[in-house]
């Protein structure tokens, strides 16, 4: 990834990561208080809903988990903008 691209998406990144802070959405799944066992059948019921399949790249439940266990990661801190 060039430089520029690689700047753009950090920038990005930081202005989505911020918009949720301010929002206060729960920086991860683990502040929702989702236990991680529950990844696997959260993961299933995933797969298994109507718009999974409207993805335009295929979805099995191994993606979900993928995305799930991402999802016990916390955001970074908000940055304060002046």
């Amino acid at each position: 990834m060039s430089d520029g691209v690689e700047a753009a998406v950090d920038a990005l990144v930081e202005t989505l990561e911020t918009l949720l802070n301010v929002a206060r959405i729960a920086p991860s799944l683990h502040d929702l208080g989702v236990a991680p066992a529950a990844v696997p059948d959260l993961a299933a019921e995933a797969a298994r809903q109507w718009t999974a399949q409207f993805n335009p790249c295929p979805l099995g439940v191994g993606d979900f988990v993928k995305l799930f266990e991402a999802a016990f990661e916390p955001r970074r801190p908000a940055i304060a903008h002046v």
